[in-house]
């Protein structure tokens, strides 16, 4: 069973019959009160459902699954995706759970050395994929098609980015070693596929370095597999 507030992958769940249960927690900061409802409505749900185990996969419900957690007596896990910063409201409400998942060894080093987060604590657990999504092999015509779709010529290299676009990710970094490349290379194309809260501002440096004509910023998008299949880096 899965429970947030919502968002374009619901419909997913639907479909593969994932039981999906919508709470308030839509909330920037630790201290808020929908945080505080949410676990104690949410405890309702976990002793109904049988539950065996809570797991966390943002800083919010983080906070959500340890009051959870102490409602309930169950156990939690959360997952770490990304390098943080000791800021106060990790310094009072650390949250990890009873165990943690670190998708990568930066993360886990960032939790360990960093947060102080006992070693046994940790899990080391990379990302995975379903390969098999991605073995459909396309034709000429086919990645000629996806390629006008995002706004690409037809010639020229394409060097691809898929991330959310936020600081941390970098993208700013891929628009200047564009204004470089092109100088070489004036036919090479970059495709930026995401959203996020940076969006608006890359636009603007790719104004600014002079080259938002080879750039192509194409949003979140649910599969990639036709954007990677165009992609020659």
């Amino acid at each position: 069973m899965i429970a947030s507030s919502g968002g374009e992958l619901v419909t997913e769940l639907d479909k593969k019959n994932i039981p999906h249960f919508r709470v308030d927690i839509l909330a920037k900061r630790e201290i808020n009160p929908l945080l505080f409802r949410a676990g104690s409505v949410l405890a309702e749900l976990v002793n109904k459902k049988n539950i065996d185990l809570i797991h966390a996969q943002t800083r919010i419900t983080q906070l959500v699954a340890h009051r959870l957690s102490r409602l309930t007596k169950i156990p939690y896990v959360s997952t770490c995706h990304g390098l943080y910063k000791k800021r106060l409201g990790r310094r009072i409400f650390p949250c990890w759970g009873d165990k943690v998942i670190a998708i990568s060894e930066p993360v886990r080093e960032n939790l360990v050395n960093y947060f102080k987060v006992s070693k046994d604590r940790v899990r080391l657990i990379h990302n995975g994929l379903d390969p098999t999504s991605f073995s459909k092999g396309y034709s000429r015509d086919e990645k000629e098609k996806i390629k006008k779709n995002y706004g690409l010529k037809e010639k020229g290299k394409i060097i691809g980015n898929v991330a959310r676009l936020v600081k941390p990710k970098g993208q700013e970094y891929i628009l200047h070693a564009a204004k470089e490349i092109l100088k070489v290379r004036p036919r090479t194309q970059f495709l930026i596929v995401g959203g996020g809260e940076e969006k608006q501002r890359l636009i603007n440096l790719a104004k600014k370095l002079n080259v938002t004509a080879n750039i192509s910023f194409t949003g979140p998008l649910k599969k990639v597999e036709d954007v990677l299949a165009i992609m020659d880096i």
